[in-house]
């Protein structure tokens, strides 16, 4: 199963308010679509997701404000 580490911080904007997104990890709403990330310091939301076809699958979804943005992604391989 492999954990996977989703790392967030707003550098573009010096408001709040300015992006909003979700993220979707193997078709599950991880982040909803109302997803603020922080202004100029790290986020870090870690997941633990069961990959049955051998491929991980990430989707950034619009909020309604600006795009989506990710600053890092990590994935970990966890062994029973």
């Amino acid at each position: 199963m492999p954990a996977n580490i989703l790392r967030f911080a707003e550098m573009a904007f010096e408001k709040p308010g300015k992006r909003r997104f979700g993220v979707r990890i193997e078709d599950d709403e991880d982040l909803p679509e109302t997803y603020e990330p922080p202004l100029a310091r790290a986020d870090e939301k870690r997941h633990e997701v069961d990959v049955t076809d051998g491929r991980l699958d990430i989707a950034f979804v619009r909020g309604k404000v600006n795009n989506p943005k990710i600053s890092a992604i990590e994935v970990i391989c966890i062994r029973p």
